[in-house]
């Protein structure tokens, strides 16, 4: 078997590594298995939900930085760039790394207990070794999906000029010097320190396993790795699709926070438009008609569309209407942007994964073949 490693700062969160999310909108998750995932969090505090956890840490780790760069950025009247927590929680290059850890494959793998075991290992000596600039601080063992498998979340720490505590991968691996391979080249993405950080981090695991009766295939099959990498395409595609709904979600129950009666009256008077409107319930019928991709693009212009007219409305007739539940008009609107509910309910989830798994094989062979070449080519 082989060790199988990722890591990613993909849109995967902590909302969906300790599952505080509706399971009906995954389907590759089965609800009947999840008594048996373990969670594991830097602080003890298990009675608190993932991304809870990761906000605190930000904070006391990064709060005196952003307050800092704040007044900073606005002394040089550079107001665009301020960041809050949250901000720097989702960034693109500061978001917490996600490492996702498996031994084997879905057609032969260890078993989740084993595996829980060489990943609290790898948290204990890892955090001995790098703690200081790489920290852990949370992690998930998925025993509900198709191949056991463990979420590692860690954050990449270092000190800027002012001498506070910022997210930053490349000065991290300085601190801790670790180099790149070759340092009579440039750094470049095939001579880079975080490439020398991988192959120690890699032997560690090599030497856990080993400890615990596991003699692992360190040969590299590429074939065999693309397939595995399909394995997680499923669940990455999913997340993708979740997080955008959850944020979606959360900004809404943000806005009717605000102005709770108005917001009410807009959706009272969207859905009147979108229920007795002969004009929008034809536009809708015309979209049956289209591919997938096409459909999903027409009923968001439709939905786009309709919020404008609401709006329009709203403002004109400023009426006062009953008010409905929150929390079933900011649920119902999250369906109605949930892209993966929608290819369920049309029987068409399966062939939208196979065009997806097959868009990840190409690209992942066709880069793998250019680095043949270029290899060839040295």
């Amino acid at each position: 078997m082989k060790l199988v490693e990722r890591n990613e700062r993909s849109d995967i969160s902590g909302i969906h590594n300790d599952r505080n999310f509706d399971l009906s909108k995954a389907v590759h998750i089965n609800p009947d298995r999840g008594v048996m995932n373990k969670y594991w969090v830097y602080n003890d505090e298990y009675h608190k939900k993932f991304i809870d956890i990761e906000k605190e840490f930000y904070e006391e780790n990064f709060g005196e930085y952003l307050s800092n760069q704040e007044r900073r950025l606005k002394e040089n009247h550079n107001y665009s760039k301020i960041k809050n927590v949250n901000d720097y929680l989702k960034g693109r290059y500061t978001k917490p790394e996600d490492k996702i850890l498996q031994i084997g494959n879905s057609i032969s793998h260890i078993d989740g207990e084993l595996l829980w075991k060489i990943a609290n290992d790898y948290q204990k000596r890892f955090n001995d070794m790098f703690g200081d600039n790489c920290k852990i601080i949370d992690m998930a063992l998925h025993m509900d999906e198709l191949v056991p498998h463990v979420h590692i979340r860690r954050v990449w720490m270092a000190t800027n000029d002012y001498g506070e505590k910022v997210v930053s991968q490349t000065k991290a691996l300085n601190e801790l010097g670790i180099n790149r391979p070759n340092m009579s080249k440039e750094s470049s993405r095939n001579n880079n320190a975080k490439m020398t950080f991988s192959k120690i981090e890699r032997e560690l695991l090599f030497e856990i396993c080993k400890e615990h009766g596991l003699e692992l295939d360190k040969k590299p099959n590429k074939e065999n790795d693309i397939h595995i990498r399909i394995d997680l395409i499923r669940e990455r595609t999913v997340n993708n699709e979740l997080e955008k709904i959850i944020d979606k979600k959360n900004e809404l129950e943000n806005e009717l926070e605000e102005s709770e009666q108005y917001l009410n009256s807009f959706e009272y008077i969207l859905s009147n438009i979108l229920i007795t409107s002969t004009y929008w319930q034809e536009e809708i019928k015309k979209t049956k008609k289209l591919d997938l991709t096409k459909r999903a693009k027409a009923l968001k212009d439709i939905y786009e569309k309709t919020i404008v007219s609401a709006m329009e409305q709203l403002e004109k007739n400023k009426i006062n209407i009953d008010l409905f539940n929150i929390r079933d008009i900011v649920n119902a609107k999250a369906k109605e942007l949930d892209l993966i509910k929608f290819i369920k309910e049309n029987g068409l989830y399966e062939n939208y994964l196979a065009e997806h798994e097959l868009r990840e094989y190409n690209q992942i062979r066709d880069k793998e073949n250019k680095n043949d070449r270029e290899d060839k080519v040295k």
